[in-house]
C-alpha cells in the first residue's frame, strides 16, 4: 500500500505591491536574459489581464524577507515597467495625431526626412510625459512651444487639440496597467533548504537551461567561509564584490545580504562565491588564453574554471562537482585557503608563461593565437601538474614537489606546447571534455610527463595537413594560424620581423586573385602554404601585388624575411599569378603543388626547431 507524500509547497496570490517590499533575490539567480520585445510582450499580457506563470519564493528561518527563487524575469520586468512605463506603452497613434495637428496649416512642403525628424522629436516629448507622475494639462503644448524645431509649426489655434492629445496620452498610461494591483500567482516552497537546487533545476527545465554551477550556488548558499586579510583572500573577496555590484546594476533588484562595506568588514563568503572568484582570478592569471574575453561575459567561464579547479584539487569527478561541499571544513581555514590559492595561481602562471612565448602574435599589443584552446584542455594542464607535483596532508599542509632537485616539473611544462599542437590538429577535446579531463587527475592514464615521440607528432600534423590541402579554402583556419604563429616564435631572431611593428596574417597569392575560382578548382588557398605574416603598413598598400612588385614600387622588404617565410622566387610567383589570370589548364596542379610544398617546408622546420 503506497503512502501519499505531503506537499512541500503552498499556492497563493499576492499583489505586486505586497511582494515588492519583502522580496530579495538570492545570488544564485541567473542574469536577465529577456529581450526588450519579450519584456514588452509580457507587460502587454498583464495589461490584458491574462494569466501568467507563478513565481517561487522561500523564507529562510531566520529571515524576515522572502527570497525569490524563480520568476526573476517576470518580477524584474514589472519593476522596470513601474520605473519606465514609457518604454512599454505604444504611442504610435498619438504621434501620428500630433504630427497631423502640427503640420495641418504649414504652408510649405515637408519632405520625408523633415517629417521623420518631427516624429522623432514628438516621440521624445510624449515618452517624457508618460515617465512623469503628475503633469500640468498644458505641458505638451508649452514644451513644444519652447522646442527649437517644433515651435515653428505651432500656433495658439492648436492649443485645444494638443491638450486633448495630452489627456489621451495620460489616460492611456493610467488605464494601461495598474502596477500595484497586479495579481501575482505565488508558490512558497516549504521543504528543506538543501532541496532548493533540485526545485530550481526542475522549474527551469522547460526554459533557458540552468547551469550546474547555478544549481550548486543554490545548494551552497549557506556554506560560509570567513576570510582573513592575506593577499589572496582579499583578492577573492574583491572579485565577489565586483560581481555583485555588476549584477545589482543590471537587475535593479536588491541582491540578498549584499553590501560592499559589510562584506569587507565581515569577510564572509560562501562556497559558490569562492569557486566563482577562484575562476575569475585564474582567468586573470591566464591572459594567453582568455585576454580576448569581455568582462561582462565571464560569469559562466569563471564558474566552469573555478569549480573544475576545486574539483581537481580534491580529486572529484568533474561530473560530480556537488561533492566539493564535503570539503568546506578545510576551506574554512583561512590561512590554508590563502596558501592553496597561492599554489594554484603559481601553477597557472607557469602554464601561462610557457604558452606566452609560443602563441604571442607579432603585434605591439598583447594578443595571442589561442582559438584552439578549450576550457577542459586548459584545465588538463593544471590537473596533471597538480596531481603529479602537489598534495594536501590531513592537517592542511600543502606539499610542493615542484621546486625540488627533480626537474620533472619544468620538463612537464615544456612538453605542453607539443600536446597543444597535437590535440589541436587531431581535434581532441571537442566533445566530452569533462570525461577526458578526469583521465589526467582521477584515472591518471594520461599525462604530459613525456614529450610525444617525434614520429607520432609528425604523423598527427601530416594527417591534418593532407586533409587541409585536399579541400578548397580561402579563409585561414585556426590550426594554420596557430602553427604559423608558433613557427615564427620559435626562431624570432631569424624571422626578419621587426620589433615594435604590427603584422597581419596575409595571403601570399592575393585573395582577390583566387576568390572566384578556388572552390571549383579545389584550391587550398586558406591554408598554411598560402599564409604569411606581413607588416600591417605594407599590407594596407599591398592589395593584389606580390612582394616583388612592392619592392619595385619603393617598399623595403629584407631578404631574411623572404627566406624565413619561404616566399617563392620572383619568376615562380609571377608564373603562378599569370596562370591564375589566364585560367591556364595547369593552374590547379601547379598552384596546389606550390601551396603543398611551401606548407611542407614550414611544418618540417617547425618540427625541427621544436625537437632540436
Amino acid at each position: 500500500m503506497s503512502t501519499a507524500v505531503a506537499n512541500k509547497y503552498t499556492s497563493t496570490q499576492f499583489t505586486f505591491e505586497q511582494l515588492k517590499g519583502r522580496v530579495t533575490v538570492p545570488p544564485f539567480q541567473r542574469r536577465l536574459v529577456w529581450s526588450k520585445q519579450q519584456k514588452k510582450e509580457f507587460i502587454e499580457t498583464l495589461s490584458k489581464g491574462f494569466p501568467f506563470g507563478s513565481v517561487l519564493i522561500y523564507k529562510y528561518e531566520e529571515d524576515t524577507m522572502v527570497s525569490l527563487i524563480d520568476g526573476l524575469q517576470r518580477f524584474s520586468t514589472i519593476m522596470d515597467y513601474e520605473k519606465n512605463p514609457q518604454e512599454y506603452i505604444d504611442i504610435t497613434e498619438e504621434i501620428d495625431l500630433l504630427v497631423s495637428v502640427l503640420t495641418a496649416n504649414y504652408p510649405g512642403d515637408l519632405t520625408a526626412k523633415i517629417l521623420n525628424s518631427i516624429k522623432k522629436d514628438i516621440k521624445g516629448l510624449i515618452k517624457d510625459i508618460i515617465s512623469k507622475q503628475n503633469v500640468e494639462p498644458m505641458l505638451l503644448f508649452d514644451t513644444m512651444n519652447r522646442h527649437e524645431e517644433l515651435s515653428q509649426y505651432l500656433d495658439s489655434t492648436q492649443l485645444r487639440e494638443t491638450v486633448h492629445i495630452q489627456h489621451q496620452i495620460t489616460s492611456k498610461k493610467s488605464n494601461y496597467l495598474k502596477v500595484n494591483e497586479i495579481i501575482i500567482p505565488t508558490v512558497e516552497f516549504l521543504g528543506d533548504v538543501s532541496e532548493l537546487s533540485e526545485v530550481f533545476e526542475n522549474l527551469n527545465k522547460g526554459g533557458k537551461k540552468l547551469s550546474k554551477y547555478q544549481v550548486f550556488a543554490a545548494q551552497w548558499y549557506r556554506n560560509t567561509i570567513t576570510l582573513n586579510d592575506m593577499k589572496n583572500n582579499k583578492n577573492i573577496l574583491e572579485e565577489i564584490i565586483k560581481r555583485y555590484e555588476l549584477l545589482d546594476r543590471q537587475r535593479e533588484i536588491k541582491i540578498e545580504d549584499f553590501s560592499p562595506e559589510k562584506m569587507r568588514e565581515e569577510k564572509v563568503i560562501n562556497l559558490s562565491e569562492l569557486c566563482y572568484a577562484l575562476g575569475k582570478l585564474i582567468i586573470k592569471e591566464s591572459s594567453v588564453f582568455f585576454n580576448h574575453k569581455k568582462e561582462d561575459g565571464l560569469e559562466d567561464l569563471a564558474n566552469e574554471i573555478g569549480y573544475s579547479t576545486m574539483g581537481i584539487i580534491f580529486g572529484i569527478d568533474n561530473k560530480k562537482l556537488y561533492s566539493i561541499e564535503k570539503y568546506i571544513a578545510r576551506l574554512q581555514d583561512a590561512k590554508f585557503l590563502n596558501d592553496l590559492l597561492n599554489t594554484i595561481f603559481k601553477i597557472f602562471r607557469n602554464i601561462n608563461d610557457h604558452f606566452k612565448q609560443y602563441l604571442k602574435v607579432p603585434i605591439q599589443e598583447e594578443n595571442y593565437e589561442n582559438k584552439k584552446i578549450t576550457n577542459f584542455k586548459f584545465l588538463s594542464y593544471f590537473a596533471d601538474l597538480w596531481t603529479r607535483y602537489f598534495s594536501i596532508t590531513p592537517d592542511n599542509q600543502i606539499i610542493d614537489r615542484s621546486s625540488s632537485g627533480d626537474i620533472s616539473y619544468s620538463k612537464t611544462i615544456e612538453n605542453l606546447i607539443f600536446y597543444y599542437i597535437m590535440d589541436s590538429v587531431k581535434g581532441n577535446w571537442g566533445n566530452a571534455g569533462d570525461s577526458r579531463l578526469n583521465l589526467y587527475y582521477l584515472d591518471q592514464t594520461r599525462n604530459y610527463l613525456n614529450k610525444p615521440q617525434k614520429k607520432d607528432f609528425e604523423d598527427a600534423i601530416a594527417i591534418w595537413w593532407q586533409e587541409r590541402i585536399s579541400n578548397p579554402s580561402i579563409q585561414f583556419d585556426d590550426n594554420s594560424k596557430m602553427i604559423m604563429t608558433i613557427y615564427y616564435n620559435l626562431d624570432k631572431s631569424n624571422s626578419g620581423l621587426k620589433i615594435g611593428r604590427n603584422y597581419d596574417f596575409e595571403h601570399l597569392i592575393a585573395r582577390n586573385k583566387i576568390k572566384d575560382i578556388y572552390k571549383n578548382l579545389i584550391l587550398p588557398m586558406g591554408t598554411l602554404g598560402n599564409m604569411m605574416f606581413l607588416d600591417s603598413n605594407i599590407n594596407r598598400s599591398k592589395k593584389e601585388l606580390n612582394l616583388y612588385n612592392q619592392i619595385s614600387s619603393g617598399e623595403s622588404i629584407n631578404k631574411t624575411y623572404i627566406d624565413f617565410a619561404f616566399y617563392p622566387e620572383e619568376n615562380l610567383i609571377n608564373r603562378l599569378e599569370n596562370l591564375i589570370h589566364i585560367k591556364h589548364e595547369n593552374l590547379q596542379a601547379e598552384v596546389t603543388q606550390f601551396v603543398t610544398q611551401r606548407g611542407d617546408k614550414i611544418i618540417e622546420k617547425l618540427i625541427f626547431n621544436l625537437y632540436k
